[in-house]
């Protein structure tokens, strides 16, 4: 039996869906087991904490490595696949599906926020991602994974379901007819139609051979009132079936990605020809004085903008600081891309100390409220 143990700050999200369809009937004949874990039941204090800000500062929330350390000791065994669920993970398939469901114990952890801390990826076994975009965390793609692992064990569904549907040999399975045989002017096939209405809809036409059917997609025909036929390349026509809608199926190309590898090599260099050397160390709580450079017509000068690091966000060429000052009773505050060629430099005229990475709880906050407390250093 499989046995399947699931990481997460919203424990609900998991169980509901879970419990429905075919799933639902797979937990309750025993044929696998799914527990789900609350991760704040590792999570340190009063207040059980199993999250905090980044070091260098950054926009949200990370999970932290000695709360998810704890939790994984506590579910882990000798057998088990722990799997982290992550944007830059491997991408998951059928082949992966099948692979995981021939296992004895997974384990799925899924982040929130910002996501993990990146030394979590030592203490897992396997990273997979379900596509490229952004969810509020990692039950989603869980769910999917679980969802279609457990599908494939035996005794779930029906074998013939599993052995001759899409992705089973990396392409989509052929068209399925059902009644009405006519609907809004497109009929069914017509030897398709003069089979009996209980005949499985996997069975290919009595006219074709008994062969495999093929997982490919076959290319769809014009309306033209006749349906095309599916043999194998190998097979004669069937009867009666106009030679112009014969099709055979066609391969699928293989998948594109915009990702050429030279092209990112590329792309990676000229980035790195752009990024400034000569910037100082510079941390939110921070007094710095940023001189850029303004165009006026056909002049050019240099303004120079003096306050506080409220945010600092580090994006390699798109890295940019956020400074607040105070002119005139009223608090002003400008963001500048620190890698920009109109920045002339940044000075830091004195450090702040703080135990925050954004701090924009000082916009609340006026004369020596507002002032932090330096930090020196231990030299």
């Amino acid at each position: 039996m499989l046995e399947i143990d699931v990481l997460t700050l919203f424990p609900a999200m998991v169980e509901g869906p879970l419990r429905e369809s075919i799933p639902g009937r797979i937990l309750e004949r025993g044929l696998a087991a799914v527990r789900v874990h609350d991760l704040r039941e590792w999570g340190l204090g009063r207040h059980r904490t199993v999250d905090d800000y980044t070091y260098g500062g950054g926009a949200g929330m990370v999970l932290r490595v000695d709360v998810v350390a704890a939790a994984l000791e506590a579910l882990r065994r000798p057998d088990s696949v722990v799997i982290l669920l992550d944007p830059a993970g491997e991408p998951f398939r059928q082949a992966v599906a099948h692979e995981l469901a021939a296992g004895s114990h997974l384990v799925f952890l899924c982040p929130r926020y910002e996501g993990v801390d990146d030394r979590v990826r030592a203490l897992v076994d396997r990273e997979l991602s379900i596509g490229d975009y952004v969810l509020t965390g990692g039950e989603l793609g869980a769910l999917v994974i679980v969802d279609a692992v457990l599908r494939l064990l035996p005794g779930a569904i029906d074998e013939a379901s599993t052995a001759e549907e899409s992705f089973a040999a990396g392409l989509l399975e052929y068209p399925q007819f059902t009644r009405p045989a006519e609907f809004n002017g497109r009929a069914v096939p017509p030897v398709l139609a003069a089979s009996s209405p209980g005949m499985r809809r996997r069975r290919w036409p009595s006219c074709a051979p008994s062969p495999t059917p093929s997982p490919r997609r076959p290319t769809r025909t014009p309306d033209t009132g006749h349906a095309p036929c599916y043999p194998p390349p190998s097979a004669a026509p069937c009867p009666g079936t106009p030679s112009r809608d014969l099709h055979h199926p066609q391969p699928r190309l293989p998948p594109t990605t915009d990702k050429d590898p030279h092209t990112v090599n590329v792309l990676n260099e000229i980035v790195q020809d752009q990024l400034r050397t000569d910037l100082p160390e510079i941390v939110p709580g921070d007094t710095v004085k940023v001189s850029a450079k303004v165009v006026e017509g056909n002049r050019e000068r240099i303004q120079v903008f003096e306050g506080l690091v409220m945010r600092m966000r580090r994006s390699g060429i798109a890295s940019t600081i956020t400074v607040r000052r105070i002119a005139s009773g009223v608090g002003v505050e400008r963001t500048f891309k620190i890698n920009s060629p109109r920045i002339e430099k940044i000075e830091v005229v004195r450090h702040g100390q703080v135990r925050r990475a954004q701090l924009y709880f000082l916009r609340k906050r006026v004369g020596k409220a507002a002032t932090l407390r330096e930090r020196r250093s231990n030299n």
